[in-house]
C-alpha cells in the first residue's frame, strides 16, 4: 500500500493498492496514471468507527486522533 498526502505532505488524503499496480501491469495497463488507482481516504471519530467501516464497506480508515485503522485492528 502507498499512501497519497495532501500537498503540505501533513495529511493522507488516499491510497493506491500495490496489488491494483500488479495486477494492471499483468494485464498489460501498466501505462495507466496512478491516479485511476487511488481510493479516497475517509476520517472518522472513535464513536463513529464501526459504523463507518460498516457503512462505507472500507477496510482502512483515518480515525482522527489516533491515526490509520484497519477493520482487523
Amino acid at each position: 500500500m502507498a499512501f497519497i498526502y495532501s500537498s503540505d505532505m501533513e495529511s493522507v488524503v488516499g491510497f493506491v493498492l500495490l496489488e491494483d499496480l500488479s495486477v494492471a501491469k499483468s494485464l498489460g495497463q501498466g501505462q495507466r496514471q496512478l491516479t485511476e488507482f487511488r481510493r479516497d481516504m475517509i476520517r472518522f471519530v472513535a464513536q463513529h468507527s464501526l459504523r463507518v467501516f460498516a457503512w462505507y464497506r472500507i477496510a482502512l480508515g483515518l480515525l482522527i486522533g489516533v491515526g490509520i485503522v484497519t477493520l482487523a485492528g
